[in-house]
């Protein structure tokens, strides 16, 4: 939400790491898009897709509602990230 990408990244890494179950959306996946890795954030989604199948662009708004403006525009980078790498 900060526009801190390499934070995002680090904190979502390691989220995946503690449990890689851990349903939230893959946002070090949109950090490496915005920090100009699309290769490698592809991999890191289509990875978090292989464990989370069932998982759409949808449910980002369950786990980041709201709709102070500045939530609003960060949920809809992370959207527009991740669709950037193939997510629907």
């Amino acid at each position: 939400m900060l526009n801190q990408y390499e934070q995002a990244r680090d904190w979502g890494q390691t989220a995946q790491i503690s449990n890689p179950n851990l349903p939230w959306p893959p946002i070090h996946a949109a950090a490496l898009v915005r920090l100009g890795s699309k290769v490698e954030g592809k991999v890191v989604l289509d990875d978090f897709l292989l464990r989370h199948p069932k998982y759409e662009i949808s449910d980002i708004g369950q786990r980041l509602g709201g709709a102070d403006p500045r939530v609003a525009e960060s949920r809809d980078r992370l959207i527009s990230s991740l669709r950037e790498i193939g997510m629907r």
